[in-house]
């Protein structure tokens, strides 16, 4: 959708002779197959266009959907080929044909009927408190985001916490809609612009002139991707992930927070380190809440690896994305910090859930929201 026909084939040939991003892709490491390798994934591809696959093997959708699009083999990329445009794309061909896994089919009706590919928990009861903190005709508009309503709820109920502390008035969406991001991912695309076009007529009724993003893809998804979908927010809106919103208010309404003196290491989201480039606020954040710098995990920044939920693998290779989850948890013990920091619920939701099953205690995990909750 987002490639031209003629990118596609430059990006099939330019990646199917490659294998130098092999190191780069999270499933090819934890599979160590060059299958599930961009250069595999390019391969296939090639032999579908050439008839010596066809797009009705199964094999096909497995590997396709073996894939973090997490823009992380792009970054190693000499050439700086688009290979998630392009895997995205090769997915939205597969929906198309009917031919996408079950559970393509499944987190589209779950996201129609509930608003969330994930089972909600405890989140519709956090989301419900969240409404009755509503102020009528408030200028900031929250916007949860299925992780924060669903994974990980902890994030949005930091959140509240946080504007009640602060006298801030604001509101969110009632219902909140899903912003069509996983399908997206999985390439529904009829299905992302559907959800896309839904927050954006709820966004105009509101009539808000700020929207704050507690996911990182979220974030992505209303800035970068909306309006090549179709749909178009109000013009004059400002749209900020939380950490550059905080970021700003400690800034301009000069919050100040007694430090604490805890060794903290940050992890990148992938839509912040690589899609939006949003390295700095968080850091920034974490910088005046704590003593110390944040410690850096190998692979940081621009080259930070993938929590795990990349490309909806948690809807259709929930092992893959735990597996991940795990190995990003691992990476983050090696720095010695009593706490590990992210800037998203989805992060947050899955590295908790590798500490939990982890064999070694490691750092506890949180949501950079919660933590500036905490210190108010």
């Amino acid at each position: 959708m987002f490639l031209t026909d003629e990118e596609k084939k430059l990006t099939i040939e330019g990646c199917r002779f490659c294998p130098m991003c092999f190191h780069a892709d999270t499933v090819a490491g934890i599979t160590h197959r060059e299958t599930y390798s961009p250069r595999g994934r390019a391969l296939t591809l090639f032999a579908l266009e050439h008839g010596v696959l066809k797009w009705e093997e199964p094999a096909v959708a497995e590997v396709l959907y073996k894939s973090f699009t997490d823009g992380l083999p792009q970054e190693w990329c000499a050439g700086h080929y688009d290979h998630d445009e392009l895997i995205i794309d090769s997915r939205h061909r597969l929906v198309e044909k009917g031919l996408a896994p079950e559970g393509v089919g499944r987190a589209a009706s779950r996201i129609l009927e509930t608003g969330s590919p994930y089972d909600p928990g405890n989140g519709e009861e956090v989301f419900r408190e969240a409404l009755a903190s509503s102020t009528s005709g408030a200028e900031l508009l929250v916007f949860a985001g299925c992780a924060g309503r669903s994974l990980y709820p902890a994030s949005l109920r930091a959140m509240v916490k946080l504007l009640k502390a602060k006298k801030i008035p604001h509101r969110f969406l009632d219902p909140e809609p899903c912003c069509g991001m996983p399908l997206y991912q999985l390439g529904d695309f009829t299905h992302a612009a559907q959800q896309a076009k839904k927050v954006c007529q709820q966004i105009a009724e509101a009539r808000v002139r700020e929207v704050v993003c507690l996911d990182a893809d979220c974030f992505r998804m209303l800035t970068m991707r909306f309006a090549r979908l179709g749909a178009q927010l109000p013009e004059g809106l400002r749209v900020w992930h939380v950490s550059e919103w905080l970021n700003s208010m400690i800034v301009k309404e000069k919050w100040t927070f007694e430090k604490r003196p805890d060794q903290v290491a940050y992890h990148d989201p992938s839509s912040l380190a690589r899609f939006t480039r949003l390295h700095e606020p968080p850091r920034a954040v974490l910088a005046s809440l704590f003593s110390g710098k944040p410690l850096e995990i190998f692979g940081n920044g621009g080259k930070a690896f993938c929590c795990g939920d990349g490309g909806g693998m948690l809807l259709i290779n929930p092992e893959i994305a735990r597996e991940a989850a795990r190995r990003r948890f691992e990476q983050a013990c090696h720095t010695g910090a009593a706490l590990l920091i992210t800037a998203s619920p989805t992060c947050a939701a899955l590295l908790s859930e590798a500490r939990a099953e982890a064999r070694t205690e490691g750092p506890v995990v949180r949501d950079l929201i919660e933590i500036v909750s905490e210190s108010v």
